[in-house]
């Protein structure tokens, strides 16, 4: 009998409760989806895990907020 909850609630909370069950199956749907590209993806920036690049004397470093860095190892 979901309809005689319905019928005792305004349209604000049944607008309220909609806007809560979407975006809990959002977060649910994100959770259980597969990643496309495996274990790549899960990193933040979506790069590949630090144990598979290669060793490059070429360092880039950057944090939110300051300035890029690239430093050129011999």
């Amino acid at each position: 009998m979901p309809w005689v909850y319905c019928k005792a609630v305004d349209w604000q909370e049944i607008t309220a409760f909609a806007i809560v069950a979407l975006a809990f199956g959002g977060l649910v749907w994100r959770m259980r989806r597969k990643h496309p590209l495996g274990g790549a993806s899960r990193t933040c920036c979506g790069c590949a895990a630090g144990g598979s690049r290669r060793n490059s004397p070429v360092l880039l470093q950057g944090r939110k907020g300051e300035r890029a860095r690239i430093t050129i190892q011999s």
